[in-house]
């Protein structure tokens, strides 16, 4: 039997399972055991990464990602890291060198700092606070006369970094009442940084006439910087006075003279230094006592004796209203509030005719033509009755086969005989009426409740004048606008001819359009003159 050839295996059992199968040698080799073995740079016993020995036996160095902190190794150096980032750029937050990055480190942190010299010195190009250096930082550099942090220009240190003075166009609240950036004294704020004023001894361009640096008012030059002019309170060669005011008024004119009586101007008080001349009521700078002030400059008044033009017709010097002329200086007539006797009946002083007095000065009585309110309905200057005023003046509303009188104050006439739309027109306007208008829900309803009687009817509303205008049709060439509809349903529709012009009103009130040679009722309206 031949024999069979040797076959050889190899076997690769991983460290951890040798390490932690029964039965395999307990002082195999491994990572954490204690021991530093072959490829270990250090084994201290345990899975610490934050020790000087890392969980994978490598010495722990800045760079590898863990922080260590407080760890002593094995070549006797301390471990103190503030950061391990994994890496050795020191433009991030955490240095090459694993310390923490930070202003003065002499690295520049991207994104955080503009420059970082590793210093404190604040003028060698950059700033301890890792700035560059710039006008406002509070540290005077190169080519700055002044640095105070603040853009306050009213400080010593302006925010360009150059030292305040007089004539750089800002205040300094502490030296300076004004500085407008020049050196001109002839406006508001003098070259020292004064506000100019009268009496510096500089004219102000536009403000001052002069200014001779003093207050004396009689040297051409006056107090106020004024040239000597009447009104400057100043009693000049050539006045009679002067009060310094603009007011005609009081004891000295604007012109500088003494105010007197017809001087045309209304003095208002009395006076201390020409004797003690009264009060005016008036002056009118004239002496005419026919004007409405007299020549002792007195107003004029009704009973003075003289007749003021445009206003009195006349003056008698007296208040007797039984004369020819009344107290009011005016010739005695009707309405001017007196009864004259055995001439006027009346005189109530107006021009009202709807009283109890009628302009002409006759009593009111029924039958004069003119409503009087509050007694009569109406007035149609006669006392016959059945022609819409009866003669006690009350309103006639008979006509038709059924009437009344609307909350409008118009009556509603109901006429039953069958007529054409046109001559229902025309037959209103035989008894001085017109086919109905409607203005609102109330006289809708009161022409309807005529309907009861008479039936279906015209009313004055057509659109025979304009295809779709329709408007209410009171009199030849009186026409009047829609203010208020009532159509029915689907109306107004122009009929199936297209020639119906003329509106009915039917039983609930409701309007149609119809062809205008329908024979039907009709209802007219009149309304008594308003007179």
């Amino acid at each position: 039997m031949q024999a069979r050839k040797a076959r050889r295996y190899l076997l690769v059992i991983p460290m951890a399972t040798l390490l932690l199968t029964p039965g395999c040698d307990k002082d195999e080799a491994r990572c954490g055991d204690g021991d530093v073995q072959g490829v270990e740079q250090c084994d201290d016993g345990n899975n610490i990464d934050t020790d000087a020995c890392s969980n994978s036996c490598v010495l722990a160095r800045c760079g590898d990602g863990v922080v260590q902190t407080g760890v002593t190794g094995k070549d006797g150096k301390p471990f103190d890291e503030e950061c391990d980032d994994g890496n050795q750029d020191s433009n991030d937050s955490c240095l090459g060198t694993c310390k923490l990055a930070t202003c003065g480190d002499g690295h520049v942190q991207l994104g955080v700092e503009a420059c970082d010299d590793g210093n404190a010195d604040d003028t060698d190009g950059c700033t301890s606070t890792c700035a560059l250096p710039t006008c406002g930082d509070g540290v005077v550099q190169k080519g700055e006369e002044c640095d105070d942090g603040n853009p306050s220009n009213g400080d010593e240190c302006l925010n360009v970094c150059l030292d305040a003075r007089c004539g750089d166009g800002f205040v300094q609240q502490k030296t300076e009442e004004c500085d407008d950036g020049n050196f001109d004294d002839n406006d508001t704020c003098l070259g020292t940084c004064k506000l100019a004023k009268c009496g510096d001894g500089v004219v102000r361009k536009g403000l001052e006439a002069c200014d001779d640096g003093n207050a004396d008012d009689t040297d051409g030059c006056t107090s106020t910087c004024a040239l000597p002019t009447c009104g400057d309170g100043v009693v000049q060669k050539g006045e009679e006075c002067d009060d310094g005011n603009p007011s005609n008024g009081d004891e000295c004119l604007n012109v500088c003279l003494l105010a007197s009586c017809g001087d045309g101007h209304l003095r208002l008080g009395s006076s201390g230094g020409d004797g003690g001349a009264p009060l005016e009521e008036c002056d009118d700078g004239n002496y005419d006592n026919n004007d409405a002030c007299l020549n002792t400059c007195k107003l004029a008044s009704c009973g003075d004796g003289f007749v003021h033009k445009g206003i009195e017709e006349c003056d008698d010097g007296n208040t007797v209203d039984t004369d020819a002329c009344v107290s009011t200086c005016k010739p005695a007539r009707c309405a001017d509030g007196v009864v004259q006797q055995g001439v006027e009946e009346c005189d109530d002083g107006n021009a009202v005719n709807t009283d109890a007095c009628l302009t002409t000065c006759k009593s009111a009585t029924c039958g004069d033509g003119v409503v009087r309110q509050g007694v009569e309905e109406c007035d149609d200057g006669n006392t016959v009755s059945g022609d819409w005023c009866d003669s006690a003046c009350k309103k006639e509303c008979t006509l038709g086969k059924v009437s009344t009188i609307a909350t409008s104050g118009h009556c509603y006439l109901g006429f039953a005989s069958a007529l054409s739309w046109n001559d229902a027109a025309a037959a209103c306007s035989v008894v001085g009426a017109h086919l109905a208008s409607v203005g609102d829900a109330a006289e809708n309803t009161a022409v309807n409740g005529l309907l009861s009687t008479i039936g279906e009817a015209w009313i004055g509303l057509t659109d025979q004048y304009g295809e779709g205008t329709f408007l209410w049709v009171e009199a030849k060439n009186k026409f009047l606008g829609l203010t208020y509809e009532s159509w029915a349903t689907g109306q107004p529709d122009n009929g199936p001819g297209g020639d119906v012009d003329c509106v009915r009103i039917d039983a609930n009130g409701t309007w149609s359009d119809q062809p205008c040679t329908e024979l039907r009722a009709y209802v007219c309206e009149y309304v008594w003159p308003g007179k």
